[in-house]
């Protein structure tokens, strides 16, 4: 090429009005040279620019972004307004740690973000939600003297209360100033690339025309041929970063439509347009059944219309609503979903539609009611434990100076009003009984037990608590020692109770009659206990059955859940039927209800049958008495007096103590003098299980008697002989059994 050039130039004229030609030639090649270079200059120039403006643009808007979604996400939902509202709600103090992590959280993109040299009104957002954050942090304090004082929940809600407005406004105005801000350093890369393509056009118009005056420079094209392939490789990259994006859509597609979460997005009527996948696997519904139609199909009918109002007023606004829906799936069973619906607005902040996203928490709602019924179950049991002792030891002064008024009493007119008392008590008695129950706190001490016996006994304690329009029954399919079962008596005690009195209380003040049937099952008669069965000798079967009105269906399901009543407030504590159902499977039984066909409810009791002992225990009702010496020690005077005159009416001689510590100086005086030891568990300064350690190292032979109001386990004193514990009250007859036991 160069060759031909040389030719071209060796027969062109040597002068062009008196200017050399190589002059010329030579300047027109410098020209296009420095031109060139110059332009060439110019678009690297330009595209640094770009290159600059792009990654200045994008690490701002990077941070930006990141702070402020780290605001919003610490912020709101599941974030330092939810921590703080279970705070407000449950008072735990794990609460307050997840508030300092929050809080900590939420200061340290504000700090960075107003430490990155923002706008004045960007400053002006950030502390608007800094101070909404400060004035949450302000209120812990608020909370725990409520705590301390036991505020009412109006009043601490009053007082914790918090605007948010100003900070949702402050984290929408951080949001569009970011969404400005990028829009606007878009189109100045776009007005860039714009100048750059114009330039380089130019450019290439001038190059094109330089070469034509330029002939003999022809060898420059070389140059422009390689601008081109530049310009091809810019193209080439920018349709790949096309298709780049396009991927990018569509991986943003899939995740959508595979989403873990319910998406919906309407217009705004309300109209669904799109759901994805997990939407319509949760709610039952096909695609095509759900476009076009309203979220309403979802109705439960547990939000009020008043609620929905106030979300479509909210979302209209442009703000978005966060809350627990309770909905309803195709097939008529239910769910339970945390929502967000979201208004989605175009470029010039107009709604266009709104988008529903939503969570399944129905295995975790289950879980919270479970957790808080377990929370029932031992606030039951802390109270239970709680007044067991206080209480019993009221009912023993009562219960014991009933029971020396009866023994001193002969057939005086009011020893019928003695024994009304004592029923009473033993009523009280059964109550503590059944609330320790009931929160397992108290020990059971099964045996051999004749069922017949219990329900005899029970018929004479509600003969005398049920109104006389109402028949008592017991009839006895089985011999008496044919029905033996292994039970607490106690226990037995407290189920046939509370299945009377629901009994008689459905019957109210109506004619009526309450039947006990006992009878015996083989294993070859169909009862659907197959588990029992196969570890049992058989089957014992007692129904109780009455004359009310019946259960309705609807709630057949619920009668044994703990706390449920359909009593009036006052008249039930909710416990009776759970109390049932767990002593009777305890004892390895079942219980089961069904509606009696003349009217009523028969309530079946299943147990495992045990071989009965050749010989049917009785009761004997002689009080057997002594004159050997007690020890007596109980910390209460009350309790005291009447321990002192029980054992003195039953012939004992006494000594007694409310000081543990004197007892034990007076015991070790002379150990020998003393036949028994009668003490109290719970007292000051020396308790019983030290008083029964401290006598049994001066004499280990000494007959031992615990008496206590509660205690929740002996196994601790199970390594102890010749030892006896009575619950308090105490009753006379079973003082009086004890002490021979242990003496004789």
């Amino acid at each position: 090429m160069f060759s031909s050039l040389n030719r071209f130039f060796s027969k062109a004229p040597e002068r062009v009005e008196g200017i050399p030609v190589g002059l010329v030639a030579a300047g027109l090649l410098a020209g296009i040279i420095l031109t060139a270079l110059f332009l060439a200059l110019g678009t690297v120039t330009r595209f640094e620019q770009i290159k600059s403006r792009w990654l200045s643009f994008s690490h701002q808007a990077e941070e930006k972004g990141v702070w402020i979604s780290q605001i919003r996400g610490h912020f709101g939902y599941g974030g330092m307004i939810h921590n703080f509202k279970n705070y407000v709600l449950r008072r735990d103090e794990i609460y307050i740690q997840s508030l300092g992590e929050e809080f900590k959280l939420l200061y340290e993109p504000i700090d960075a973000y107003i430490a990155s040299n923002p706008s004045s009104e960007e400053i002006k957002a950030l502390i608007a939600v800094r101070r909404t954050i400060k004035r949450y942090e302000m209120k812990i304090p608020i909370i725990r003297k409520a705590t301390q004082e036991s505020w009412t929940a109006e009043r601490l809600d009053q007082a914790v209360k918090v605007n948010d407005a100003a900070a949702l406004q402050g984290l929408n105005t951080l949001e569009t100033i970011w969404w400005e801000e990028r829009e606007n350093k878009i189109s100045e890369l776009v007005n860039a690339l714009s100048s750059g393509e114009q330039l380089t056009r130019y450019a290439f118009i001038g190059l094109f025309v330089l070469i034509i005056f330029a002939a003999l420079l022809i060898g420059l094209m070389h140059f422009l041929i390689r601008r081109i392939s530049a310009s091809a490789s810019q193209l080439s990259k920018e349709l790949s970063a096309r298709k780049k994006a396009q991927e990018a859509e569509k991986k943003l597609s899939r995740a959508v439509e595979q989403s873990p979460t319910t998406i919906a997005i309407t217009d705004m009527q309300g109209k669904i347009e799109y759901v994805n996948r997990k939407f319509c696997e949760l709610t039952g519904y096909e695609k095509q059944e759900l476009i076009g139609r309203t979220p309403n199909i979802l109705k439960s009918g547990y939000t009020s219309q008043e609620a929905y109002k106030l979300i479509w007023q909210r979302i209209g606004n442009g703000q978005e609503w966060r809350g627990i829906f309770k909905n309803l799936k195709k097939d008529g069973s239910f769910y339970w979903a945390s929502t967000a619906i979201l208004p989605l607005k175009d470029e010039q902040g107009h709604i266009t539609n709104f988008i529903g996203i939503g969570e399944d928490i129905t295995e975790k709602k289950a879980a919270q009611q479970h957790i808080v019924k377990a929370q029932k179950m031992e606030a039951v049991g802390l109270l239970a434990g709680g007044i067991a002792h206080d209480f019993n030891n009221i009912l023993m002064v009562i219960l014991g100076n009933v029971q020396i008024a009866l023994l001193e009493a002969d057939e005086a007119a009011n020893s019928e009003e003695l024994q009304h008392i004592e029923i009473a008590t033993r009523r009280a008695q059964s109550l503590v009984k059944q609330l320790l129950t009931f929160a397992r706190r108290q020990p059971a001490s099964p045996r051999s037990l004749h069922l017949g016996q219990q329900i005899d006994e029970i018929l004479i304690l509600l003969r005398s608590s049920i109104a006389n329009t109402i028949t008592l029954g017991f009839e006895r399919k089985c011999a008496l020692g044919e029905c033996t079962i292994m039970a607490d008596p106690t226990q037995i005690h407290q189920i046939l109770m509370n299945l009377s009195r629901n009994a008689a209380e459905a019957i109210g003040g109506k004619a009526g009659s309450i039947m006990f049937e006992l009878s015996r099952l083989t294993l070859d008669e169909p009862h659907g206990l197959n588990e029992l069965s196969a570890k049992a000798q058989g089957i014992v079967k007692l129904s109780v059955i009455d004359t009310g009105p019946g259960i309705p269906d609807h709630i057949v399901e619920r009668i044994f859940d703990p706390f449920y009543s359909t009593k009036p407030i006052g008249k039930g504590t909710g416990l009776g039927l759970s109390v049932v159902r767990s002593l009777v499977e305890d004892m390895q039984g079942r219980i089961e209800v069904e509606t009696n066909p003349q009217g009523g409810t028969i309530m079946s009791l299943y147990f495992p049958l045990i071989e009965a002992k050749d010989q049917i225990e009785t009761q004997d009702t002689t009080l057997k008495g002594g004159h050997e010496q007690i020890l007596l020690v109980d910390d209460e005077e009350e309790v005291l007096f009447v321990m002192r005159r029980l054992l003195t009416r039953l012939g004992y001689r006494v000594v007694a103590f409310t000081s543990s510590q004197s007892a034990l100086a007076d015991f070790a005086m002379d150990p020998h003098r003393y036949n028994l030891l009668l003490t109290d568990l719970v007292m000051p300064d020396l308790g019983g299980e030290d008083l029964i350690k401290a006598v049994r190292a001066i004499r280990p032979d000494l007959p031992i008697i615990l008496s206590t109001a509660y205690m929740q386990d002996s196994k601790e004193f199970s390594q102890i002989e010749n030892f006896s514990i009575l619950q308090k009250p105490v009753d006379v007859s079973a003082l009086a059994m004890v002490l021979r036991e242990r003496l004789d």
